[in-house]
Order: C-alpha cells, then sequence, then structure tokens
C-alpha cells in the first residue's frame, strides 16, 4: 500500500492523509472545499464545490492517475437548499475536465444535515482505478 501524502491546512498536519494506493485502486479520503492555506471553507456551495473538485483532481494526480479513472464518486451534500449550486459547480468542472455526460463512472449523491465543520458544505469520496501499464 502507499500513502498519498499529508494534509496540511493553516500550516496544521491533519491527522489523516489524502488516501492510499492499494493494488491497482486509489483511495481519496473525503475530499472538502476547504481552502488549505487559510483554514477557511468558501461561503458559499458552489466556491467549496469548485475548490473540492479541483483537489479531486490534484490528488488523483499525485497518486498517479486521474478523473478519466474514477470509478465510484459519492458526494455528501448538506441541505436540500444546496443542490442547485453543487449541481451548478459540478457541471462546470465536468465541461472544463473533459468528464462526459453523463460520467461513465458510479456516482452516489448524499443529503446530509452536516458535516465535520460547521462550514463545510460538500464533502467528495472518490474510488479511481490507476493506469494500465503496458
Amino acid at each position: 500500500m502507499k500513502y498519498i501524502g499529508d494534509i496540511v491546512y493553516g500550516g496544521r498536519k491533519m491527522a489523516w492523509g489524502k488516501g492510499a494506493v492499494a493494488n491497482s485502486a486509489v483511495y481519496l479520503s473525503g475530499v472538502e472545499g476547504i481552502d488549505s492555506t487559510a483554514d477557511k471553507c468558501p461561503p458559499d456551495i458552489e466556491a467549496q464545490t469548485t475548490t473540492t473538485l479541483r483537489k479531486v483532481k490534484s490528488r488523483l494526480e499525485e497518486a498517479g492517475t486521474d478523473i478519466n479513472h474514477i470509478v465510484k464518486f459519492v458526494a455528501y451534500v448538506v441541505g436540500r437548499e444546496n443542490l442547485d449550486g453543487y449541481r451548478s459547480a459540478t457541471e462546470s468542472w465536468r465541461k472544463e475536465s473533459g468528464v462526459p455526460t453523463p460520467p461513465t463512472f458510479a456516482s452516489t449523491l448524499v443529503l446530509v444535515a452536516g458535516l465535520a465543520r460547521p462550514d463545510m458544505l460538500v464533502e467528495v469520496d472518490v474510488i479511481a482505478s490507476l493506469p494500465q501499464r503496458d
């Protein structure tokens, strides 16, 4: 198993990492929209979702794969009132990143009452495969 790397918020190393690579799969820890330098979440769901999805892309690349190898995508969104903003930001990300619509990976969206921090509005779990080597 390979550790992907540390998560640091506001200069503090977190007790969990970005995820792990095991066999031919990449398992990302929950990815959220926290600005790592300021240790703050942007104030709205669209900005948090955009930040989250950029982190997903970056962490997958750090693990040796990319968004085209996502197998399972689970999003946790706080409150039904945030769905439109989440969907808007996700659609923009898909278009900008070349993810097909509908996406070719399994996807689940879960509405939740809250997440680990009160300012968090979205968190995403991702499982991806590593590219096959010839």
